[in-house]
């Protein structure tokens, strides 16, 4: 039969759990020395960091371990109050689940895991990193590295680029004295394909 619209739309959060999932296999496997994730921005990434951690809770919340503790009674339960208890493949899938987003947890709790940020310097940037930087630390994920991007080069004689680079500066500066930077400096155009990319004085992973 044909598919209605709704039927291929994304469901909500299919992308970050896909995500999740891909994360804790190639962590898993043997096959890699080291694993780099491009994250969304900021706000977006650590809410995904946060997925496991949150849908485990409120698994503990719909069935806590003293129901799990009674699922032997479960028939009797039902019909002495009168109520339906949760069925046995419900609390199989939540068992199943729980394991699965304790493996993610436990990859982005790890000691190895670490986070280099990307910013553009500025005052939004640097509102921005300082935000990021808090929240990763309430998570106990360290910023091993501050990447400053599109760095406008400073000896100028426009007045209007250098006030520009001047508060690009004044950022910079900050961050030169709270985390191992590397400037990146712009480029005049939007880095496309292989070759931009190859060009940008990144530091080593």
């Amino acid at each position: 039969s044909r598919l209605d619209a709704e039927e291929v739309t994304p469901l909500p959060g299919a992308e970050e759990l896909a995500l999740l999932r891909a994360l804790r296999d190639a962590a898993l496997s043997d096959a890699y020395d080291l694993l780099v994730v491009d994250l969304p921005p900021a706000p977006q990434a650590l809410a995904l960091l946060s997925l496991p951690e949150e849908l485990r809770r409120y698994l503990r919340r719909l069935l806590p371990p003293e129901r799990q503790a009674a699922r032997a009674l479960r028939p009797v339960l039902g019909r002495l109050a009168g109520v339906p208890m949760p069925a046995e493949w419900l609390y199989e899938t939540a068992a199943r689940w729980d394991v699965e987003l304790a493996a993610v947890q436990a990859v982005v709790e790890d000691r190895a895991t670490t986070v280099r940020l990307v910013a553009e310097p500025g005052p939004a940037g640097a509102d921005a990193v300082r935000t990021a930087a808090t929240a990763l630390a309430l998570r106990g994920l360290p910023v091993e590295t501050l990447v400053a991007n599109r760095v406008l080069p400073g000896a100028t004689n426009d007045t209007w680029l250098a006030a520009l680079a001047a508060q690009q500066r004044k950022a910079l500066d900050e961050w030169q004295d709270a985390y191992d930077l590397h400037e990146v400096p712009h480029a005049g155009h939007d880095p496309r394909g292989p070759h931009d990319l190859a060009a940008l004085p990144v530091p080593a992973v």
